[in-house]
């Protein structure tokens, strides 16, 4: 359950680099995936015809907001998208550094607070650190999406105390959920449903 919504996988399948349409179509139904990620920045001319595409397929659209460099520019974006595709799901990408991809916490931050705000159900593309983390769910999202290597490099997942730190993450959201908690009853009840994972 994500954000209200049960989901039979955890696959979250891109829509960039495919060959044809066709390809695309038959990679969405071999997956099984439930989701489809899709950049509004990257759409072109024939955006309508991906859209049709993206909708025929019937799966959920996660909009994301890549290419984007500043909390300002990724809330546009994102404002745009759920405009574009009808949904309040947003994967909020905020670049960090141009070459690696790393996310800017700072900024991730900044964007996720506003959406969360508005409404969106942000799932942001973040670093491993704990604290960013926290403050990522503090903000109001509930769900967490660690990278998990820089951009263009092989291998297994680089940062060694990553996947450690992500499970102290998610083990802190869950907390809040636990009964007799000495935590107040109103944050008991806000992440009751919270599924804070490692994507």
């Amino acid at each position: 359950m994500v954000y209200g919504t049960s989901l039979s996988s955890r696959l979250l399948l891109g829509t960039a680099g495919y060959p044809s349409p066709a390809v695309l179509a038959e990679a969405v139904a071999a997956s099984g995936t439930d989701i489809i990620t899709v950049s509004l920045r990257r759409e072109g001319p024939e955006g309508a015809a991906f859209r049709d595409l993206l909708g025929r397929a019937g799966r959920r659209i996660l909009p994301n907001t890549a290419g984007c460099h500043t909390a300002r520019e990724a809330v546009t974006t994102a404002q745009m998208a759920r405009e574009v595709f009808g949904t309040d799901w947003i994967k909020l990408e905020v670049i960090g550094h141009a070459d690696t991809l790393q996310p800017d916490p700072f900024a991730l931050v900044e964007a996720a607070r506003i959406l969360c705000a508005e409404g969106f159900r942000v799932f942001p593309y973040t670093t491993e650190d704990l604290i960013v983390g926290e403050k990522l769910v503090e903000a109001g999202c509930e769900v967490l999406m660690p990278w998990g290597r820089p951009s263009g490099r092989a291998g297994d997942w680089p940062i060694p105390t990553g996947s450690g730190r992500c499970g102290r993450i998610f083990r802190a959201c869950r907390w809040w959920s636990m009964p007799g908690s000495a935590r107040p009853a109103r944050r008991r009840r806000r992440w009751r449903w919270a599924m804070t994972r490692c994507w």
